[in-house]
């Protein structure tokens, strides 16, 4: 039985594709949700694991109700997918049942364990037991090279499977998404610039999508300039970034996916692991503001996007049959 396991919107919508692919082919799939952000996104799957809400700790919450589930008993191998605490919690229990794990989006560094925090030693740690990794680019190839990883191969971004052709206009409009936990105490003063450019550039419409994390929520009540609205479904908010002439965010999806619609980019992080010719990396809150008058007046080549072709989950696929992981369903 191949488990696959995904707890947020980003995880759901990489490995759709290539559940889909299993599924079509008749393997033996079991999707396993569990539930980090069930309340921004409709999911799929044929098992959740329900996190234990307790005083400790969110993430130690995840780990610990993972590794004592019992979904793992009749795994042969598992598949998941980029750096979140349930992803990394899924290869370890499949790692200390004897499990092959494959890990999709592997490799990606900033070596700086803090930014972001958790992720970066969630992947790292995850690439350290996965007997299977697939690299989105050649810098990520080249990490898990250094590593002394084995069984590594490129294969591009299953994201950019998933994006559609739109019509690509550069509308008066500036996408602002924001929710990382290393910006959460920062939050404000990122949002007090955001409401600063709004303030200045008064012909263009700033539009947030809201995330539900309660301290975003709070940090919010400092912008009256920008439109807060709720968030959208993934399909909506590729429409809306389709649209934009700037994308302000801290997101890696978002990195992926307006690189591939050929958008201007201001990523609010100390690293990115997803650096690209459209992106201006953007520390501190207060260069926010430069930064953007430096992006408006910066052409940028609108090349083929850095993150895939749109064939990395048919080339995952491709190399999981060759290393035999995948189970087919009896025809008996």
């Amino acid at each position: 039985m191949n488990l696959v396991a995904y707890g947020t919107r980003p995880e759901w919508i990489k490995l759709k594709p290539l559940i889909k692919i299993l599924k079509e082919n008749n393997h033996d799939v079991k999707v396993v949700f569990t539930g980090q952000q069930k309340d921004i996104g409709e999911f799929e799957y044929d098992v959740k694991i329900d996190i234990r809400d307790t005083p400790d700790n969110r993430l130690n919450n995840i780990v610990s109700t993972i590794m004592n589930s019992g979904v793992f008993f009749d795994a042969t191998h598992v598949i998941v997918q980029g750096d979140t605490a349930s992803a990394f919690a899924v290869a370890l229990s499949a790692f200390n049942r004897g499990i092959p794990v494959s890990h999709i989006e592997a490799g990606l560094r900033t070596f700086d364990t803090s930014n972001p925090y958790p992720e970066e030693s969630y992947r790292q740690m995850i690439s350290a037991i996965a007997s299977y990794h697939y690299a989105p680019t050649q810098m990520d190839f080249d990490n898990l090279v250094r590593e002394k990883r084995s069984n590594v191969t490129i294969t591009g971004n299953t994201v950019i499977d998933t994006l559609p052709e739109l019509e690509v206009t550069e509308d008066k409009l500036v996408l602002v998404t924001m929710h990382r936990r290393e910006n959460h105490e920062h939050m404000r003063r990122w949002f007090a610039a955001i409401e600063q450019l709004a303030n200045h550039y008064h012909d263009y419409e700033f539009v947030l999508p809201l995330h539900p994390n309660p301290k975003v929520q709070e940090a919010a009540d400092v912008l009256s300039k920008v439109n807060i609205i709720k968030p959208l479904e993934h399909k909506d908010l590729l429409h809306l970034l389709a649209r934009s002439s700037m994308v302000i965010t801290d997101s890696g999806g978002i990195q992926e996916e307006a690189s591939f619609y050929g958008k201007k980019i201001l990523v609010c992080r100390k690293w990115t692991e997803r650096p690209s010719d459209n992106q201006i990396l953007v520390r501190e809150p207060n260069t926010l503001v430069t930064s953007f008058h430096k992006m408006m007046k910066k052409s940028i080549n609108k090349t083929e996007c850095p993150f895939g072709d749109g064939q990395s989950s048919q080339r995952i696929y491709s190399i999981m049959k060759e290393y035999n992981l995948l189970q087919t369903h009896s025809l008996i």
